[in-house]
């Protein structure tokens, strides 16, 4: 059951991120977010115009949670940044006219062996990742 609906996720952010792209001309958003020429990427020129775009395809207005999810599905040249600088935003699973492609896209799963996700579970939220990283090179060089 798990299965089948990550499937419908992964579905869906693609087929929804197309509808954002292929609508942007018709519904006016185009100065804030569009394909690029190329059609193997897309523009984001005005971040902090996101909000109300994505709250009308997404389940968030939220920008920082959008640029989440595109990293999850490996999406390329995305900016973290909420001030005036946009990106171009690309995958080669992503192309303008090809919805069917972008059903192939697939989430990255963390590897939960990992001693950076290890140590995090243990230390939680408290210190930054650099720390994080700082801690894990003194313990590998303390059991060697």
């Amino acid at each position: 059951m798990g299965r089948r609906r990550n499937n419908e996720e992964r579905l869906t952010f693609g087929l929804r991120l197309h509808n954002l792209l292929d609508e942007a001309g018709p519904k006016g958003h185009d100065d804030i977010v569009s394909w690029r020429d190329d059609g193997k990427s897309f523009a984001i020129h005005k971040p902090y115009g996101m909000p109300p775009i994505l709250k009308r395809y997404f389940r968030t207005e939220r920008y920082t949670s959008f640029v989440r999810q595109l990293r999850v599905y490996s999406f390329k040249g995305v900016s973290e940044t909420n001030n005036n600088k946009g990106c171009i935003v690309s995958h080669r699973l992503f192309r303008r006219g090809d919805r069917a492609l972008s059903l192939r896209l697939e989430r990255k799963h963390p590897n939960p062996d990992s001693p950076l996700k290890k140590v995090r579970k243990v230390v939680g939220s408290c210190i930054d990742a650099k720390s994080i990283t700082n801690l894990d090179r003194k313990s590998t060089r303390l059991n060697s």
